[in-house]
């Protein structure tokens, strides 16, 4: 079964960054940080505004292995029409691939020079993107720095031992992603690591228990001041975090007893799409990420949903689509890590949520809480 697409969205327009990145030889360095990190054995769909160029959606899919069955090949086709609809709900009406082979290693080789790699795959999906009448612009292989068009057949353009981007650019792109905080992990598996529970003995996880105390002691009761003081707790840590490690366990404490009870867990997510800009849902994410892994088992699915709709409001459809799975591995049952599964399948907006969001106030959260159902049943 081929799993489903990781996607990154960008945020609103109004909140879009400027960077400029020209040409196939940039997607290199552009596209880990769209994704999170940096893709093996996959392919990626950039949907592209076609009057500005903009990346208004990107869909990275793992290459099926060798030997599948009819059937599982079938069904993966499946999986990729439906997770391209995504592209026409962002507003795409273009597309660029980039497919990155498994066992290309860091650097072109006499392999990739005799003969680019999943052809026949790169023609399929050219294909397919056409069909659903979208403009393909390009369908490049990347390995390491450099890049080879399937397209283009003209060597004086396209060189067999493909091309890398001139390094002075290369910089000015490195330095403007890094003043964003952009930082992709180097692959997929290491953004499932860092939702690893901690052992019982460890010392973090030890501070978190001995903290929560005083955090379930510091809960007024009341969900708005609750939720708000602890968004105003993070802002304040995330403007500094030198030196704030106390603050900082206390933060995850109080995240695991928030998330617990469904009203408060509503007004926080509310919260977290209408009212926190993006340096605050950044570090939101990074106290949700420590709870996560400091978790009692009973407190695991709520808390990685949570971070799940953090991270997709962030529009980091990698890291979402991680604490998804890691919430739903703790609780199958989970409502809230279904809903937004469904929303990344789909390849819905963050914006949309945001929107559906702005309306709900405090009062219809609370009101919506059933009697006797309260507590989350995570």
């Amino acid at each position: 079964m081929t799993p489903p697409a990781d996607p990154y969205v960008p945020p609103q327009p109004d909140d879009a960054p400027d960077l400029v990145a020209r040409g196939p030889e940039s997607l290199p360095i552009v596209v880990p940080h769209l994704v999170g990190f940096v893709p093996e054995h996959s392919f990626v769909v950039l949907g592209l505004d076609d009057a500005s160029n903009r990346a208004a959606v990107t869909l990275r899919f793992d290459i099926p292995p060798a030997g599948l069955s009819d059937d599982e090949l079938l069904r993966a086709l499946e999986a990729w029409t439906y997770a391209f609809e995504a592209l026409s709900r962002s507003g795409a009406a273009a597309a660029t691939v980039v497919i990155y082979p498994a066992d290309a290693g860091e650097q072109w080789s006499d392999v990739i020079v005799d003969e680019l790699p999943y052809r026949e795959l790169a023609e399929l999906l050219e294909e397919m993107l056409t069909a659903a009448e979208h403009d393909v612009r390009e369908v490049v292989c990347v390995v390491g720095d450099r890049t080879r068009s399937y397209l283009c057949e003209n060597l004086g353009c396209c060189p067999v031992e493909g091309r890398a981007l001139d390094p002075s650019e290369a910089l000015r792109i490195r330095a403007s992603l890094v003043e964003r905080g952009s930082a992709p992990m180097s692959r997929r598996q290491s953004l499932v690591d860092a939702l690893d529970a901690r052992p019982d003995d460890d010392p973090v996880r030890a501070a978190v228990l001995h903290a929560r105390p005083g955090a379930l002691a510091r809960q007024s009761g009341e969900v708005v001041a609750d939720v708000e003081a602890f968004l105003h707790a993070v802002a304040h840590w995330g403007h500094n975090r030198d030196g704030a490690a106390r603050r900082f366990t206390r933060l995850v404490a109080t995240a695991g007893l928030l998330v617990l009870d469904i009203p408060p867990r509503d007004y926080l997510l509310r919260e977290l799409a209408v009212e926190c800009d993006r340096p605050i849902l950044e570090a939101v994410r990074t106290v949700l990420s420590e709870a996560v892994r400091c978790a009692r088992d009973d407190e695991v699915a709520a808390l990685a949903a949570v971070l799940g709709v953090s991270a997709w409001l962030s529009g980091d459809g990698a890291a979402a689509r991680i604490a998804l799975d890691r919430s739903l591995a703790a609780d199958p049952s989970y409502s809230l890590a279904h809903l937004m599964s469904a929303a990344l399948d789909a390849g819905i907006p963050p914006w949309s949520w945001r929107e559906s969001m702005r309306d709900l106030t405090a009062e219809a959260i609370l009101a919506a809480a059933r009697p006797g159902q309260a507590r989350s049943p995570a």
